[in-house]
């Protein structure tokens, strides 16, 4: 009818595969998953998700995010094509976070899209982040 539930609870999406190929398309800097509504006990594990603009976005509009969980995912190849910000994972202002045992891989940027903005500071590589870790 149009309305939407005062929290949605309990939800758990697992094993699911999200590519945004082609990505000649609009918009240009698509999200995977995106939360912004009361929600309260959600599970995203087990997923692969990529070549969007963000991978996942748990970003509060209204109400309350609460026990958020992204356990053994695949997010990869997150870039954008627009000029605006990319990234594998963006939270905020979410109760109860629990990121774990995550790839995130060019979250932020890419090679193969010549189409694709450069990463910014923002931008997550394996390489710089270990190399950060050990200096």
């Amino acid at each position: 009818g149009g309305g939407a539930p005062p929290v949605i609870e309990h939800v758990a999406v697992v094993g699911l595969e999200l590519s945004a190929l082609p990505r000649d398309v609009a918009p240009r800097t698509p999200t995977g998953i995106r939360l912004q509504m009361n929600m309260d006990d959600f599970l995203l594990e087990d997923c692969r998700i990529t070549n969007f603009g963000d991978g996942v976005t748990a970003q509060l509009t209204g109400g309350l995010l609460t026990n958020l969980r992204f356990r053994r995912n695949v997010i990869a190849n997150c870039y954008s094509g627009d000029g605006s910000h990319a990234q594998g994972i963006y939270c905020d202002e979410v109760d109860g976070l629990l990121i774990e045992e995550n790839v995130i891989d060019h979250g932020g940027w890419t090679e193969t899209d010549a189409g694709a903005d450069a990463p910014d500071i923002f931008f997550n590589w394996a390489g710089d982040f270990l190399a950060t870790r050990r200096s």
